[in-house]
């Protein structure tokens, strides 16, 4: 059974991060564990969180954990709160005799800006994270922040394709770009470690839900333990979080739409 360590934050208030991502990959029979970033006390959907960093008690728990030898074969890093946590992760993945494998989703915001109080420096923080990534899942804000330039108003399968290139040259292995339009019609963009670019298309849900990302990244990291390709990967995500987001019921009187994982979890693994 493989081991798969997720690092991210703890939502107080909201079915997001590690309260989405730990179901999921559990009912895909991996066997998980978790290292929590920070606490906050809701989405950032809501414009105002508190947020608690937990940067020393990751510090002293990776210690802990490799005086028991612990190990993973696969570490899925998400929401990091500041610089030193960049360095305790790349400090545990020198713990290990062989690199494990490195799935990043650098979050950082959405709709062409940065989530509302966040740091301008979190963009560094991840910039420095993607030199140990094997395979990045940004959203295509976090793309641009990424690679300094701005969400255009109108993306073109030119620009999308160019962007998976330069990050592709930046030594990541595989890149996947969600949340494209092009042409009135919604895209995840990716290239292989080959270089081969793809696009999948997928339904648009007319309803903004908090945590689709995460949700997307855990199924995408379940298929590739699998031993499957990135583009089936995709593939794979994008249909079934596309049928579950059409299945929600949608409330309309709630300010932030969660996703009731739960009630998919019998049927994810399908």
């Amino acid at each position: 059974m493989k081991k798969v360590l997720l690092v991210g934050d703890i939502v107080s208030h909201g079915k997001i991060a590690l309260s989405s991502m730990i179901p999921i990959l559990s009912n895909f029979k991996l066997d998980i564990s978790n290292l929590p970033t920070c606490i906050v006390s809701n989405t950032f959907d809501y414009k105002i969180a508190e947020l608690h960093d937990l940067s020393s008690y990751m510090k002293n728990t990776i210690n802990i954990w490799n005086d028991l030898g612990f190990r993973f074969d696969i570490i899925v890093t998400g929401f990091l709160s500041n610089l030193e946590q960049v360095n305790i992760i790349e400090e545990l993945i020198e713990f290990h005799d062989e690199k494990p494998l490195i799935i990043t989703d650098p979050i950082m915001g959405d709709d062409g800006e940065l989530y509302h109080g966040l740091p301008d420096e979190i963009v560094n923080y991840m910039k420095e994270m993607i030199n140990h990534t094997d395979i990045l899942i940004p959203n295509a804000t976090e793309a641009a922040l990424l690679l300094d330039k701005k969400l255009p108003k109108e993306m073109t399968d030119e620009i999308a394709n160019k962007w998976l290139e330069e990050l592709h040259d930046r030594g990541i292995k595989e890149i996947v770009i969600t949340s494209i339009k092009v042409e009135g019609r919604h895209y995840v963009y990716g290239i292989k470690n080959t270089g081969e670019k793809f696009r999948v298309e997928y339904d648009i849900v007319p309803y903004k839900f908090a945590g689709t990302g995460d949700i997307f990244a855990s199924f995408v990291t379940a298929k590739i333990v699998e031993g499957i390709g990135i583009e089936e990967a995709v593939v794979f995500a994008t249909e079934k979080l596309s049928s579950i987001l059409k299945k929600e019921i949608i409330d309309s009187d709630k300010k932030v739409r969660d996703v009731a994982i739960e009630k998919y979890l019998d049927t994810i693994n399908r």
